[in-house]
Parts: structure tokens; C-alpha cells; sequence
């Protein structure tokens, strides 16, 4: 009897298979790209890899040399760019949080151009 029992459980959970609980983590990614002639950036969020963030954040860019990519998974980012031309990016846990950092490392007079968060931040 134990070794009929053992049969049909294991049958069942390999015609199930495996069991993944309703909260599972998932991993939600974003990019942002920024081009090359300074004023041109765009962001993404909540795409399966980095990957696919990167090609989608490049493609909404706007500018044929769009490509400095920043990834973040799960998180918030922000890119802010200074009225001398100076960028500044962050991922950090909170939208506010990634806009002060970002505003901090572009400089004096910089205004955040994009920020987002991602589904799991």
C-alpha cells in the first residue's frame, strides 16, 4: 500500500509540476537610454529581462545615437541633466529618492528629464 501511495503522489506532482506559490517574486526591469547630443532620454519599466528593457528604452529615445542604457530591476531610476549639460542618474528604492540622487549628481541648476519605477519596487 505505502509504495502505491508513493506511485500516485509522485505521478501527480509530475503531471502537475511544480508547485509556485500565488506571490511568487517576480523580476520587473526598466533602462533608461539616454543619446548622445544631450537632451533625448526615455525610460522603461516592467519588462521580463534587461535585455529586452534596453532595445524597447533605446527605441523610445528619439535620437539616432540613443544608447547609454542604465538598468534597474524591481527598483526606481531617474536621469536629470544640469542647463551646463551635466547628467546625473540613480536606482534607488523610491521615485524621490532617485530624483534627489540624480539631481545631485548632474549639479547645480539640473532638472530631472525622465523617472519611473518598476511594478515590483
Amino acid at each position: 500500500m505505502y509504495k502505491l501511495v508513493t506511485t500516485l503522489t509522485m505521478t501527480a506532482v509530475a503531471f502537475l509540476g511544480p508547485v509556485v506559490p500565488a506571490n511568487a517574486y517576480t523580476y520587473n526591469h526598466g533602462a533608461i537610454s539616454i543619446g548622445n547630443n544631450g537632451t533625448y532620454a526615455a525610460i522603461v519599466v516592467d519588462y521580463p529581462t534587461w535585455q529586452e528593457a534596453t532595445v524597447a528604452a533605446n527605441n523610445r529615445c528619439g535620437y539616432t545615437d540613443c544608447g547609454w542604457v542604465i538598468t534597474f530591476m524591481n527598483q526606481c531610476a531617474a536621469a536629470a541633466v544640469s542647463s551646463s549639460g551635466h547628467w546625473g542618474w540613480a536606482r534607488e528604492s523610491s521615485i524621490g529618492y532617485a530624483d534627489r540622487v540624480a539631481l545631485d549628481w548632474a549639479g547645480a541648476g539640473a532638472q530631472v528629464i525622465v523617472h519611473g519605477c518598476t511594478s515590483g519596487s
